[in-house]
């Protein structure tokens, strides 16, 4: 019995060798990666892999038994000739035989080039470069200590094979014989022509995987160095530097990779009215460039990373600043790989803060000049011509945009907002959008005045001098940092110090809400923590959770002490309403009647807080929430825009220098490892919608095993009841983890209430994932827990769906509140669907 190859369908003789080798001849496995999932298919396993040593381990362990080859111990003294043995689908894979047949059938193999060794070697080398937790000088020691250990190793058994030879009186000078001593001879340096740091680097610039960075001198400056010889430390002229990544040539290098125009022109814009991405706001349908189907959008990002304890007295020596950027043509399930996030520049943030943005930012100007004027010329499989390219928006916290576009980097300024005019007492009471507009006439006459007090502008950005760019049509916000670590923050603590103040409940209860309250499977990794007192008073100070979990506490604070609130209690009331504005605000889809509704609701919020905290004004984010309605009818759904995924990309920095501890050119050392993970990612040939699904462990059942099987085989579209169906333990779409016990929005009433449906099992069935669910039946709204009530339906009913057949992707968990009683569940919503 032969092994199923899960890209052509065709049954593989031979062994696990064979396929993998069939598997190489399709360019499937590049090293020990696949270049896209692999599917297992055998005996009707769904199981996927990434790495080629674990689906040989798989198949090993999983599916020897399934096919029925039994060898039983030969006599002593006799040879085994066991019938049918070279259809043994695992010959080779483990121990291997000895048998004449499995001679003859290593005439089929592949001659082993030295290319192909360099190759495999150099992937070694850059997957360790790729880590963020390795040092370059422990890659030399792995590099040196495996060349001398293969040395050893394929010298000591070349010598061995050669004195066999020779007792056999074979003829040595045979031309075969000659061949294999050059295998030994070449196998034995592995390392061969990329032994060293710099050797290696060459052969990968030379493959054009590696986009170099490019150190860019901003002036001329000392530095102190201590003398070998005496000690004394000198001051030595050293040039003040940052890396840019070529953005022309990077950008070259993703759009011809494997797959990724496929997922350009399956993202398409809206067809219903509904705003689900930039290519259906306004700002993207009148723009002269962008607007395209040959046209590229990036979004580009900025932030500054501390690469020390920022406790440390070196903290802020080494803050470096970084600007990445991505793709906005590209359906929005597929960013949430940090793979798709790429570095365009790592600089320090002293030096921009000395001599300005505009020396960082000038080769990527003139370098977006020249595609968004002329195009890259594209040359790949699915594309052939020429494609320009333009910024569509910028974004990070405010801080670090103001510092970009040039305005008021102070929020007590007079004109701290950089979307209009306001003056910043009348900002602390402005429940709607007032005050003028800035415009590219009054931004022009602002620069004119140099009157930063008077106009909130600062200084000019060279990002102006583009075509399809301007600071004052920047309209993305970042509802991360103004909600999740601003507004929510803030808020959340003024009300629940009221609360406990008038006495609903202690400090005590509270926390032990917090940290017994069933967050399930969702939301198990962004617990929040418990507050100290302290912190509660200090209402402006530490927001005490990050923003996974102030959402979390956010969205689930209804139903965890709904219950010891008073109904109708102002300040609850409050709390409320900021959950009502979070659930279109977070939104992946929006309509235009959406966004008028979001802005009355932010303005009730607004009004509600002033009236409830008169000894408090609105702060910066209050009003930047005002221009959320515009924002979204421009751009689309605002959670496109916030920089959650971008600051994940910090942690690969932080971590890498934390390791290294090496500060002399931080910004080299972080881009060219940065640079090198990217360059992995290319030599596997990872294609750029490779992780689009992914299936866990399980197991082949007969459908008629499972429980309503009846029902089961009709949902699915008459599937045999004695056919095997892979039950999985969990499976990854779209980073998101699905798997039994959890909730998932199966369909939308008549009213547009979600029902929904709890995972009963997670099936593979054609390649697809399909979820078995239990359907439950929405009761109501309950708005004083801000949560769907919902129960089981009586008697059960089953229902089948696709991810994609769904009424919304992201799985929730259905919880009982801590009500005496109260037998209900409660589903608090991520936002409205």
């Amino acid at each position: 019995m032969g092994l199923l190859c899960f890209h052509c369908d065709e049954v593989i003789d031979g062994g696990v060798k064979e396929l993998f080798r069939h598997f190489r001849s399709f360019s499937l496995i590049k090293g020990s990666c696949f270049g896209t999932l692999a599917i297992c298919r055998q005996d009707g396993c769904q199981r996927t892999f990434r790495r080629g040593f674990s689906f040989k381990r798989h198949l090993i362990k999983q599916h020897r038994q399934e096919n029925n080859y039994v060898v039983e111990p030969a006599p002593a003294g006799e040879v085994e000739d066991v019938e049918g043995e070279e259809d043994d689908p695992f010959e080779g894979a483990g121990d291997g035989g000895d048998d004449e047949d499995q001679d003859d059938d290593q005439d089929d193999w592949e001659e082993f080039r030295a290319e192909d060794l360099k190759e495999r070697a150099l992937m070694l080398v850059c997957k360790l470069k790729a880590s963020s937790s390795v040092t370059q000088s422990t890659i030399s020691t792995v590099v040196d200590d495996v060349s001398q250990l293969f040395e050893e190793a394929v010298g000591n058994l070349r010598e061995s094979t050669r004195r066999l030879l020779r007792s056999q009186h074979v003829d040595m000078g045979q031309e075969s014989i000659g061949r294999l001593m050059d295998q030994f001879e070449m196998l034995q340096k592995p390392f061969c022509g990329v032994e060293t740091e710099y050797k290696q680097l060459q052969y990968l610039i030379s493959s054009k995987n590696f986009i170099t960075p490019v150190e860019k001198e901003i002036t001329l400056g000392y530095a102190p160095r201590t003398d070998p010889l005496t000690g004394d430390v000198l001051q030595v002229p050293t040039p003040r530097v940052f890396h840019y990544v070529p953005i022309k040539q990077n950008i070259k290098a993703v759009v011809e990779s494997r797959g990724f125009w496929d997922c350009v022109q399956e993202h398409t814009r809206s067809t219903d009215g509904a705003l689900r991405d930039f290519q259906d706001g306004e700002h993207c349908l009148s723009h002269p460039v962008l607007h395209g189907d040959e046209s590229l959008q990036i979004i580009l990002y900025n932030d500054d990373i501390e690469m020390t304890n920022p406790l440390s007295p070196k903290a802020g020596t080494h803050k470096l600043g970084a600007l990445y950027y991505t793709f906005k043509n590209v359906h929005p399930c597929h960013l949430s790989t940090l793979n798709h996030f790429y570095l365009a520049a790592l600089y320090k943030s002293s030096d921009v803060a000395e001599f300005g943005f505009d020396v960082v930012l000038r080769p990527l100007v003139d370098d977006l000049k020249e595609l968004e004027a002329t195009g890259i010329e594209i040359d790949c499989q699915d594309k052939q011509g020429t494609v320009k390219v333009g910024l569509a928006q910028v974004i990070g916290d405010n801080l670090g945009i103001h510092s970009l576009f040039g305005f008021a980097m102070g929020f007590t300024a007079n004109f701290p907002c950089r979307k209009c005019k306001i003056h910043r007492n009348e900002m602390r009471r402005a429940l709607k959008v007032s005050g003028e507009q800035r415009t590219k006439e009054n931004y022009q006459e602002d620069l004119r005045h140099q009157d930063l007090p008077a106009t909130g502008v600062r200084t000019n950005c060279i990002l102006n001098e583009l075509q399809c760019f301007h600071v004052v049509t920047n309209y993305a916000p970042d509802v991360m940092h103004d909600l999740l670590e601003g507004v929510c923050a803030l808020e959340v603590k003024l009300v629940l110090h009221q609360l406990i103040s008038n006495g609903s409940f202690d400090l005590e209860t509270l926390n032990a809400r917090i940290m017994s309250y069933n967050y399930g499977f969702p939301d198990s990794s962004n617990k929040p923590c418990i507050y100290k007192w302290s912190s509660l008073v200090n209402a402006d100070g530490s927001p005490g959770q990050n923003a996974a979990q102030m959402w979390a506490l956010t969205r689930h604070i209804g139903v965890m002490i709904g219950d010891l609130v008073t109904e109708n209690d102002n300040y609850w009331e409050l709390m409320l309403l900021l959950c009502d504005c979070m659930d279109i605000i977070f939104s992946p889809a929006i309509s235009a009647g959406g966004c008028a509704f979001m802005g009355q609701l932010i303005s009730d919020h607004h009004e509600v807080f002033l009236e409830l905290f008169p000894d408090r004004h609105l702060k910066p984010k209050h009003h930047f929430m005002l221009y959320y309605p515009s924002a979204a009818l421009k751009l689309g759904p605002l959670v496109n825009y916030w920089a959650m995924r971008f600051e994940a990309k910090h942690n690969f920095f932080r971590r890498l220098s934390h390791i290294i501890c090496n500060f002399k050119n931080i910004t080299k050392s972080m881009a060219y490892r940065h640079q090198m993970f990217q360059c992995y990612q290319m030599l596997s040939k990872q294609s750029f919608k490779e992780a689009s699904c992914e299936i866990g462990p399980g197991s082949a059942l007969l459908l008629n095993s499972l429980p309503d099987c009846d029902v089961l085989s009709e949902l699915l579209g008459g599937y045999p009841l004695f056919a095997d169906i892979f039950v999985a333990k969990w499976a990854r779409v779209y980073g998101v983890i699905y798997r039994k016990g959890m909730m998932v929005a199966r369909d939308l009433s008549v009213d547009g209430d979600p029902l929904y449906g709890e995972i009963r099992e997670v099936v593979c069935l054609r390649e697809a994932v399909h979820l078995i669910l239990e359907k439950w039946e929405t009761l109501y709204f309950k708005q004083h827990y801000h949560a769907y009530v919902v129960l089981p339906m009586d008697p059960c009913q089953v229902a089948v769906s696709t991810i994609d057949s769904l009424a919304d992707y992201h799985p929730l968990h259905a919880v009982h509140s801590y009500a005496p009683g109260d037998d209900n569940y409660y589903i608090s919503p991520r936002y409205k669907i």
